[in-house]
Formats: C-alpha cells, sequence, structure tokens
C-alpha cells in the first residue's frame, strides 16, 4: 500500500538526512527555541523567533478544540467516528514476489511500530486522537522518534493547533514547529506525518468537518449560556425597568438590587409575585426571553 511504502520510506530517510536547515529568520525569543536532535536526523535550528514564517490551522484557532467540550452534537459526532476508526487493528502490508500486497508478520519493523507507537498510548488511543484532530482541524501530525541508526521506534501524536507549517519555495515545506508552553520544538518533513484533508483555500491548512456548520453550532452554544445566565440570575428579564416618581440615591439602588436578588435570583425562585412601593412601576424596554 501506498501508506506503507511511505512509512517504511520515512523509517530510513533519517541516516540519509544531513547538512543544515533554516527553519526560520532571526528573530526575539530565541532562547525559547529548542535545537531538536532526533538522534541520526539532527536539525539544526538558528533561531526561531516570534516572527517565524509559518501556516498553521487557519481555519482552527482555539475555537474548534472548544466546541469538542462545550457542545454536546460536536462532542457525539466526533466521538463515535474517532471511536469507529480507532476500533480495527491496522495491518501492515508488503510486496510479495508477484508484485501484491501481503500481511507483514508481527516481527515486521512498520507493524511492531504501529502494534506499539510508544511507551504511554495504545494503537487505538493513537488513532482516536487522530481521527479527533481530523474531525476538529481537518488536519493531524505525528512526530517521529527515532534511535541511534535513524529507524523510528516511537510515534508521538501532535496537537494539531499547536503545530505550524513553514512552507518553502523549492521543497514545498521546509518543516514544522511544534509550540508548548512557550517553547518551540522543531521538526524536519521527514520527522511528521502529515495527515489533512483537502482545503480549496489553504493548501497548507487542513479543513475543518465543523466549518460548515460553525455558525449554527456557536449559534446553539449561545443559545444555551443566555438560557443558564436567564434562570440563574432569577429568571427576571434583562430588559425590565424600573422607575420611580423620585430620583433614588445610591444606598437606596444598592439595598434595591439587594433585595430583589434576595428574593428572585434563582430558577428555584422564579414565577413569584412582584410589589413594588407607592410611586414605582415596572416596564418592558424590548422583547421578552419567550
Amino acid at each position: 500500500m501506498r501508506a506503507t511504502a511511505t512509512l517504511l520510506g520515512l523509517m530510513r530517510a533519517g541516516a540519509r538526512v544531513a547538512g543544515r536547515v533554516l527553519l526560520a529568520r532571526v528573530g526575539p525569543g530565541a532562547e525559547n527555541t529548542i535545537e531538536r536532535s532526533n538522534r541520526a536526523a539532527r536539525v539544526l535550528v538558528d533561531q526561531i523567533g516570534d516572527e517565524f514564517a509559518g501556516t498553521g490551522v487557519s481555519q482552527a484557532a482555539g475555537r474548534y478544540g472548544d466546541f469538542y467540550s462545550t457542545s454536546a452534537a460536536v462532542h457525539a459526532a466526533v466521538r463515535v467516528r474517532a471511536s469507529a476508526v480507532a476500533r480495527p487493528p491496522l495491518q501492515a502490508q508488503e510486496l510479495g514476489p508477484d508484485g501484491g500486497a501481503l500481511p507483514a508478520g508481527p516481527g515486521h519493523p512498520l507493524q511492531a511500530l504501529l502494534d506499539h507507537p510508544n511507551p504511554f498510548w495504545t494503537p487505538a488511543e493513537l488513532w482516536h486522537a487522530t481521527e479527533t484532530y481530523l474531525s476538529l482541524w481537518g488536519a493531524a501530525f505525528w512526530g517521529l522518534e527515532r534511535d541511534e541508526s535513524g529507524v523510528v521506534k516511537e510515534i508521538w501524536p501532535l496537537r494539531t493547533d499547536r503545530v505550524r507549517v513553514l512552507p518553502d519555495e523549492k521543497s514545498y515545506v521546509r518543516g514544522f514547529v511544534y509550540e508548548n508552553a512557550g517553547k518551540r520544538v522543531a521538526y524536519l518533513p521527514e520527522e511528521v506525518v502529515w495527515f489533512r484533508h483537502f482545503n480549496p483555500v489553504d493548501e497548507f491548512a487542513g479543513a475543518s468537518s465543523i466549518a460548515p456548520s460553525r455558525a449554527a453550532v456557536e449559534m446553539a452554544s449561545s443559545a444555551l449560556l443566555f438560557n443558564r445566565s436567564f434562570f440563574s440570575n432569577s429568571a427576571t428579564p434583562s430588559d425590565l425597568a424600573i422607575t420611580t416618581d423620585e430620583t433614588p440615591t445610591d444606598e437606596q439602588v444598592a439595598e434595591f438590587y439587594d433585595r430583589w436578588e434576595a428574593r428572585f435570583s434563582g430558577a428555584g425562585r422564579a414565577h413569584r409575585p412582584l410589589v413594588l412601593g407607592s410611586g414605582m412601576d415596572a416596564k418592558r424596554l424590548g422583547l421578552s426571553h419567550r
């Protein structure tokens, strides 16, 4: 399979990497740049400052990630899809004598890597995370760790909204930068497996599956927050104005608010009768919540 051949090529590419890779121009913040040595494939980074030239998941920002924990519909859809993708085991294949694809044995290095991606992640967790990132942001990244001989021994999922792609006029992609906690880690193209959904607007940023329904998701979330605030703040409309014949003092206004909140605050105190003093009147300023 093409994916198998690609991963096999990546496993052998480390020993052939040589020379200097300039990932970004000089700028401030160089003390936060990590010169990442992936053993046989060493990446030499001059300085990566705050003005480094890179592009990321432009459609995503952090908002799509927030939807996973704030939108029940998005969470359910992404979780169902990620769980389904992570369920079946991945079988590596190799070319047989007749040129056809044959299942690789358990001792095959690629199969061993897929069965044990790293000391802390199971294969199912790796694919669950990968599909979750793809569904939310339209892109996913694996960071590859090699041993002294240049063979890939570990796969680590990289959070999509923390990865920046560094385009290059000659080689298409100069490298990748992973940002976290004020630190930047540089990767060569050979050290990253890059999954992405085709994006006709930005070739270096995947197209999020949430993008077409983003407005609906945001509107639903806003409506839930509005209702929560409405009931927790007494179930009394915010467009209600209390007028008086006389101008109250600041102390009288503060006392009125305290008594109002004590009587009406909370959904359990909703629909209590409103009693106003002499010379006071209640008027609506706009449309009611209903």
